[in-house]
């Protein structure tokens, strides 16, 4: 059995604004990104928008992608996901959003290698994130519940001593994580 060691870089983009009229305020205002996303259909085009309010709550509702609407039923054959206009983007200016610079991975995939222990390393780290939250963005074949379980039971560890799942990451902390 042997052990791995991963140094994760956490850091948060800046968040975008924007300075335009504000019909409700009826003056020139700044529009900030509240990192909301939604779609839009109107059957030729799906649309993909940013969400932005100014400081009164009031929205305005950014472009960020076009997709070409697809006429067969493709999201019921498997072999043409990779072919769905609407489940492939386009590239977009990606301004303001929490970027975590991680690779993603498998727990069981380390566990056929015969790894018995993962170390991370939190370097560059200038958010709030929970340790909860954060091994479930980044563990592809566990849920949340199952992280805070293994969390509760001192199968994952933060520097050294056991922790709980609403535990707020800080930089330079040891996350260990027993396979």
């Amino acid at each position: 059995m042997s052990q791995l060691i991963l140094n994760w870089e956490l850091y948060e983009e800046k968040i975008d604004n924007i300075e335009r009229y504000c019909s409700s305020c009826g003056r020139k205002v700044i529009f900030y990104d509240s990192l909301v996303r939604r779609h839009n259909a109107n059957g030729k085009n799906i649309y993909k928008y940013a969400i932005y309010k100014c400081k009164m709550g009031h929205t305005w509702n950014k472009i960020m992608n076009k997709y070409i609407s697809n006429k067969s039923n493709s999201l019921s054959d498997p072999n043409s996901l990779e072919n769905n206009p609407y489940l492939k983007e386009d590239q977009y200016k990606n301004e303001g959003i929490k970027a975590l610079k991680i690779n993603k991975f498998s727990i069981s995939e380390y566990s056929r290698e015969n790894i018995s222990r993962i170390d991370i390393f939190i370097k560059n780290h200038n958010y709030k994130i929970r340790l909860d939250k954060l091994l479930n963005e980044n563990l592809i074949d566990i849920s949340r519940t199952q992280i805070q379980q293994k969390i509760k039971s001192a199968q994952i560890l933060v520097n050294d001593n056991k922790s709980k799942a609403k535990y707020i990451i800080r930089d330079k902390d040891k996350i260990t994580i027993f396979v």
